[in-house]
């Protein structure tokens, strides 16, 4: 018993020093929106609201990844540093749940389980979730997925309600913390009770039902939080295109898994048809595979790996349709695969070579896990700030083009105004044979805020104007304050009242609301101008209010 707690601490303690490079860094990519600026953050009385909402300003339904997000904010205020712990936390908690999912799941030994532990910590696959604390869903939806499947195996072997109520729970949680988890845990579940032919599944109706019933409640929840069954386009590809450029995409997925390296951040995914050699490689290995899976039989563990990294990696292909086509995170889940081969390779070379071939095959074993190790370590460094988390990746890959708006986001910050719009035009160019994701408002308004700083102000306006047009939710007020900020700047004041007084009751923030009082001011409607200082800025010194009103009447 003492061996085995110290080899379950020391995967943890492992976790935390390949990802202590992690910790002192600031907030990255879309921490900016989801963190810094509150989209996917509610103030700490309000947490039951997370359930009602949807998350930050997407189409997806994730309520628990908002209430922890909530926590941190409370616990940590704006130091990204306690919220960077907190993702290292939960990665502890994911490989502490792939141990648990190996040794039930897999039906491995305690220092086998160990070792897919081992190797699931040091995996590149983890420094996207790690190292951008808005990307936490996955490991809330990994964790909570392994500990289903664990918790169900259990009950389906010891018959215990302990297991029972316990698979329940971890269904909900990993429902709630990201909408894949809808497939991954049914179609798990349907694995290995295909394996074990379906035994005894009939004498446990209520639990189905629960199960299922808990799927439903889950259903009217995100019904009332997003009235829309999934909001992300589909993309505008032939039939060959759609099937060849998956296929290609499936085999990044696949050496992502076995790669020791860290894998390139960038989602830009060049369009192919079926004449190209890309797609027919992807489909030799899949027959390979099930060939493979079909020799050995159902019940072997190498057949339950194979499908096992098909259920994981079949959300990849976006069937349905999701923001990024092609992303490393969509791996995340079947890192565990890499320890569970690696041991079963080990049972084969075991089996058939003596002391040198053993020898050998731990060492390249050491090499690998070592090398996973100092990739990931090293990586961390890299989330310093947008400017060293992205110009390697956009170096890398120049059709990247989110890359490309969070370098020209981080420039704007710093006042380059020439480099920022160098890289915010980058970052709208619409190449045809390349998909890649960016949010187009937040670009041309940041593009906008580039060329206004630039004296160009026509150029500013005419982006403003397409803004408002094209987009809704924060970007369109964005827009519009941006417009009234120009309109203000021409003593248009008539302009600021018409462009923000329609959208008043939408207005949160101060510094639109006081150049909507300013307009007012300026057009002879001081009373209305003081009531939106008393109601909607809540200053309730009326000598207060007079003050401001007065200084801008001068």
């Amino acid at each position: 018993m003492e061996k085995k707690k110290l080899l379950i601490s020391g995967v943890l303690i492992i976790v935390f020093l390949v990802h202590a490079s992690f910790i002192n860094n600031g907030f990255t990519w879309l921490d900016h929106g989801d963190i810094e600026a509150g989209r996917a953050v509610l103030p700490i009385a309000k947490l039951p609201q997370a359930f009602f909402t949807r998350f930050g300003e997407t189409g997806f339904y994730r309520p628990l990844v908002t209430i922890i997000n909530s926590i941190d904010a409370f616990l940590y205020g704006d130091i990204p540093q306690g919220n960077h712990l907190t993702n290292i936390f939960l990665y502890q908690l994911v490989s502490l749940a792939s141990f648990f999912f190996a040794l039930t799941f897999f039906e491995l030994s305690f220092s086998q389980s160990s070792l897919v532990a081992l190797i699931v910590s040091v995996h590149p696959l983890s420094i996207l979730p790690v190292g951008v604390i808005s990307y936490r869903s996955e490991l809330l939806v990994v964790m909570f997925t392994f500990a289903a499947i664990s918790s169900y195996v259990k009950a389906q072997q010891t018959g215990k309600m302990i297991w029972k109520i316990g698979m329940l729970f971890f269904w909900l949680m990993a429902i709630f913390s990201k909408e894949t988890a809808l497939f991954w845990v049914p179609a798990l579940i349907f694995l290995w009770e295909w394996g074990k032919g379906f035994k005894n599944l009939h004498r446990n109706l209520w639990y189905i039902i629960a199960f299922f019933l808990l799927a439903i409640i889950y259903g009217v929840f995100r019904l009332r939080a997003i009235p829309e069954i999934w909001s992300t386009k589909i993309q505008n590809l032939s039939f060959s295109e759609a099937l060849a450029t998956r296929l290609s995409v499936f085999t990044v997925r696949l050496v992502d898994i076995i790669s020791p390296l860290k894998p390139d951040f960038s989602d830009a995914t060049s369009t192919v048809d079926m004449t190209a050699w890309k797609p027919w490689l992807a489909i030799f290995l899949l027959l390979m595979l099930v060939v493979f899976a079909y020799k050995n039989g159902k019940k072997s563990s190498i057949s339950k790996l194979i499908f096992f990294i098909f259920i994981t990696l079949l959300p990849s292909f976006s069937i349905l349709p999701l923001p990024r086509f092609s992303s490393p995170h969509y791996s995340f889940i079947a890192a565990p695969a890499a320890g569970v081969a690696a041991i079963l390779i080990g049972r084969k070379v075991f089996g058939y070579f003596r002391g040198a071939g053993k020898a050998i095959f731990i060492l390249l074993l050491t090499i690998w896990v070592s090398s996973m190790a100092v990739s990931t370590y090293t990586a961390g460094f890299q989330f310093k700030n947008d400017l060293t988390l992205f110009s390697k990746e956009v170096k890398r890959d120049n059709d990247f083009r989110e890359g490309h708006f969070y370098l020209g986001d981080y420039y704007l910050r710093k006042g380059n105004y020439q480099q920022s719009a160098r890289h915010l035009r980058e970052s709208l160019k619409n190449e045809p044979k390349i998909i890649a994701f960016v949010d187009r408002s937040a670009a041309k308004i940041n593009l906008a805020g580039a060329f206004f700083s630039l004296q160009k102000i026509d150029q500013a306006q005419e982006l403003l104007k397409e803004v408002v047009i094209e987009s809704s939710g924060s970007n369109r007020l964005n827009a519009l304050y941006n417009l009234a900020v120009i309109a203000d700047r021409k003593g248009n004041y008539q302009e600021i009242v018409k462009l923000l007084s329609k959208e008043i009751e939408q207005l949160r923030r101060p510094e639109p609301l006081l150049l909507l009082v300013k307009g007012l001011v300026k057009t002879g409607k001081g009373n209305e101008a003081e009531q939106i200082l008393k109601m909607k800025l809540y200053i309730s010194e009326e000598k207060k209010r007079q003050e401001i009103l007065q200084i801008f009447r001068e």
